[in-house]
């Protein structure tokens, strides 16, 4: 199977059991294109192509990641008062199982839109200035 060389698309191998992007060449019979979890005909149609030995094996791992995938379920907590220092404490508590939230990921959260992401324009705005004092705009640590 061939991905069109201006896509990369993410994959599930059957055989290894492992994801990865698949671009051109790098595609097997045996990976799954993930966008097919969500659509049983097309997976369905999709599973008809294994050929050779493992068909069996093949179609049951590719059903049990279209299931896992369908069947997981995203927490959802809503965080209800006018209060935002209480909301900012509680939104870190959630998120943070052991991982360190610095004051710029509780203010990109609490700035957060479908048209604004504010990580995205603090890198936009570093990468700028750092252009502009000719020094590498990879040198800088992203948070």
């Amino acid at each position: 199977m061939k991905v069109p060389k201006s896509r990369t698309s993410k994959f599930f191998d059957t055989l290894t059991r492992d994801f990865f992007n698949g671009v051109d060449d790098d595609v097997t019979p045996s990976m799954i294109p993930l966008h097919l979890v969500f659509d049983s005909i097309a997976l369905l149609q999709f599973q008809r192509k294994f050929v050779g030995d493992g068909l069996e094996e093949a179609v049951k791992v590719s059903d049990e990641i279209a299931r896992a995938f369908r069947d997981y379920k995203i927490p959802i907590i809503p965080i209800t008062t006018d209060d935002v220092d209480m909301a900012t404490r509680t939104f870190q508590r959630i998120n943070s199982q052991g991982t360190h939230m610095s004051e710029a990921h509780m203010v990109h959260a609490l700035t957060w839109s479908d048209s604004f992401n504010l990580n995205q324009k603090i890198t936009e705005v570093r990468n700028g200035i750092l252009a502009g004092l000719g020094g590498p705009a990879s040198m800088v640590i992203r948070f």
